[in-house]
């Protein structure tokens, strides 16, 4: 595992090692220009001889986007595009010589970047849960009172939508339905999702 010195340390290296996985921090060259900087991280990937290379596509892992064309070229390289936006698509296809395949994170994504890409090979990472058809969930017992759901998962609504949260809430209330949700997480809208089920009348500790 490694990761670029742009992002700066990141709460999961901790939780890589609890694992029993090793990580790589490049050193950082602060004074050296940015295609310096990202040569001398990709001189590391490829002399840790890793058998593929994954990428996540953002502005803020620029430097490693960027260092994909000093990989070894025997070195498959796995973009990962976490949401439907322009912008990570168009990053995606500013280093389009350099990658090999990538992966959606959803339907919605796999689909767009396909399109966007018909010369790549395009995955998709579909849904944790299944979704049950009708008739399954006519055959299934009664699932009691209250219904309890839970939300697992960074509080970051941009990402998440974690703001939709309270109006869901908010919206089987008024449907009479018995609703419990607990939300388990951090991260830096947590004090705003917590005003917005106040704001709604829905929160309770």
């Amino acid at each position: 595992m490694c990761s670029s010195d742009l992002e700066g340390k990141g709460d999961w290296e901790p939780l890589l090692a609890e694992s029993g996985m090793d990580s790589l921090r490049p050193s950082p060259h602060p004074r050296a220009t940015f295609r310096t900087r990202s040569r001398r991280m990709v001189d590391e990937w490829n002399r840790a001889g890793f058998d593929a290379i994954v990428v996540n596509v953002g502005h803020l892992n620029r430097l490693a986007m960027c260092g994909l064309h000093f990989v070894d070229a025997r070195v498959p390289v796995m973009l990962v595009l976490h949401g439907d936006w322009e912008s990570l698509y168009s990053l995606a296809e500013q280093h389009l010589p350099v990658w090999n395949c990538a992966v959606g994170v959803g339907p919605k994504v796999h689909a767009a970047a396909a399109a966007r890409f018909p010369g790549k090979p395009v995955f998709c990472v579909q849904n944790g849960v299944a979704i049950p058809s009708a008739e399954e969930l006519r055959s299934r017992l009664d699932h009691g009172s209250p219904l309890r759901l839970v939300y697992v998962g960074r509080l970051v609504d941009p990402h998440k939508g974690i703001f939709r949260l309270a109006p869901i809430l908010a919206a089987c209330r008024r449907r009479g339905l018995d609703v419990r949700l607990s939300v388990v997480g951090s991260g830096p809208h947590g004090d705003e999702l917590r005003a917005r089920f106040a704001a709604d009348g829905v929160r309770s500790e």
